[in-house]
């Protein structure tokens, strides 16, 4: 090749070197294409940078993004852009958090090293964090440390803390809140849902200034989390802020998105979770939690929690001594010896007997370790006075081959347990009682699990039952029940096998 051509390609790489750093200063998707070259593009990623870049512009000065879990949106949000909004403007301020300080303390970190790249550099020179290597126009030293940093020689700063941390003293321009629920149990618990609402009310919005920014991404855990209170809060109060949406759908459902290019039926990022490990998911955790974690659609607590059309059945082949337990679809039954069967009984007993209170409630359970599977065996809702209650439940335990008998660890629960202590034999076999605690959870958190497992075809109920109707009624009515004694004995049936984790649904385990 000749000096000439050589010359001619080389000015070819640099003109193309230039426009992306042109495109790279203009747009988040060049610029994270930019700074983190293997970072792999999904269109969805390319919506996002779109509705990210009229954030930064003040088009939007309030964002709400629904995603999936693990499907690349705190690293565009958490991490490049407030790096991308401090190359815009050195003298921005960011206040940031997620639920928890160390993880907020970690996207800190990780947007430092980003400023600190020899890329970011090249597109933002004037934006600079405290070095060695850094010369100040006072020479004075400015603050970086993984809760606070400031772009040397300007105004801005960027402050890391976990919901519920202070932050006094600090105003900002830009709040960025990336999922500020950390779990299940968090979602559930009202009290942790309003110690959020009352943060971000009393401390977040008191620290922001004239011409704010708020950016909310999360995944939906629960109809009344931070987002749900927000969007209802618009809808019923004409003076509060209004926010602009992007929620995508683990599956494609509808039409509804105009931003959604997919078919129905889609998934919205197969090179990672494609329709197969999204069913999958789906069948660990349950509709529930699928509605809401992954199709961003929760269910309001007064919803059915549990569908009759997931319930499955039993029946009992005597000659063989076989439970024969029919799925959906499925010609032949699973087969499961009675010796195979662990039982254990879960008693809710009642304080008072009067009609107007809950009936002592008690089951019998047996769980199969090979197929993991529940069948409910027997069931008694009666009005027991207390003389009898012990007596009762040791009878009911013997007639069903139980080996355990757990109690809901409140009130009358933890006097039975401590008066059946070293009294726990029952015609002479050993029938142990247990508290099973509540975890300070109400009702309808403690029943998702088994909820979870109905859908999932792991729970059979006796099909001839005589209490069968009453029993299911119960449960497709709940939460709007006027007794729940039904409702606690079937989820604490859960402690049989005692592993229902969301994060291990989440994995795809």
């Amino acid at each position: 090749m000749s000096n000439a051509l050589k010359q001619l390609e080389l000015k070819k790489l640099e003109n193309v070197k230039l426009e992306h750093k042109y495109w790279a200063r203009k747009n988040i998707l060049a610029f994270t294409k930019y700074t983190m070259p293997d970072y792999y593009i999904n269109w969805h990623h390319r919506i996002l940078c779109n509705y990210l870049d009229r954030f930064v512009d003040g088009e939007i000065k309030r964002l709400m993004v629904f995603m999936p879990p693990r499907h690349g949106k705190s690293e565009l949000v958490s991490r490049r852009l407030p790096a991308f909004i401090f190359g815009k403007n050195p003298d921005a301020k960011i206040i940031a958090s997620s639920y928890a300080a160390d993880l907020a303390r970690m996207m800190n970190r990780d947007t430092q090293r980003i400023i600190d790249s020899e890329e970011y550099q090249e597109l933002f020179p004037k934006s600079k964090l405290f070095g060695k290597n850094i010369r100040t126009v006072g020479g004075g030293t400015w603050l970086r440390n993984s809760d606070l940093f400031e772009i040397v020689d300007h105004r801005g700063f960027y402050r890391a803390c976990g919901v519920g941390g202070g932050i006094t003293g600090m105003g900002a321009e830009y709040a960025i809140i990336d999922d500020p629920i950390k779990n299940y149990q968090e979602a559930e618990s009202a009290v942790y849902r309003e110690a959020l609402w009352e943060w971000y009310r009393s401390t977040l919005l008191t620290r922001l200034e004239k011409n704010d920014h708020i950016l909310i991404t999360l995944t939906r855990w629960q109809d009344d989390d931070l987002a749900g209170r927000l969007l209802k809060l618009q809808k019923n109060d004409s003076g509060s802020d209004k926010w602009v949406i992007l929620s995508l759908p683990a599956i494609k459902e509808n039409n509804n998105n105009c931003d959604d290019p997919r078919e129905i039926g889609d998934a919205l990022w197969p090179w990672k979770y494609d329709e197969k490990r999204l069913k999958n998911i789906q069948n660990s955790i349950g509709s529930y939690l699928w509605s809401a974690l992954f199709q961003q659609s929760p269910t309001p607590r007064g919803g059915t929690l549990f569908k009759s059309i997931n319930f499955r059945y039993y029946t009992f082949e005597a000659l063989t001594n076989t439970y024969l337990c029919y799925r959906q679809n499925i010609e032949e039954p699973i087969g499961i010896r009675k010796n195979e069967l662990i039982r254990h009984v879960y008693v809710d007993p009642a304080i008072e007997i009067k009609k107007e209170n809950d009936p002592s409630g008690m089951q019998a359970w047996g769980y199969s370790r090979k197929y993991k599977v529940w069948l409910l065996l027997d069931r008694v809702s009666d009005r027991i006075e207390h003389t009898s209650l012990e007596q009762y439940i040791k009878n009911f335990a013997f007639k069903n081959q139980c080996i355990k008998i757990g109690i809901e660890n409140e009130k009358l629960g933890k006097v039975l347990v401590k008066q059946s202590a070293g009294n726990d034999t029952v015609m002479g076999k050993k029938i142990p009682f247990e508290e099973i605690p509540t975890g300070g959870l109400d009702k309808y958190t403690r029943a998702v699990p088994m909820a979870t497992y109905v859908d999932n075809e792991r729970v059979f109920f006796p099909r001839e039952a005589p209490w069968l109707a009453k029993y299911e009624g119960y449960l497709t009515r709940f939460p709007r029940v006027d007794h729940d004694e039904d409702i606690d004995c079937t989820s604490m049936a859960q402690n049989m096998e005692n592993k229902f984790s969301v994060t291990e649904a989440l994995r795809g385990k």
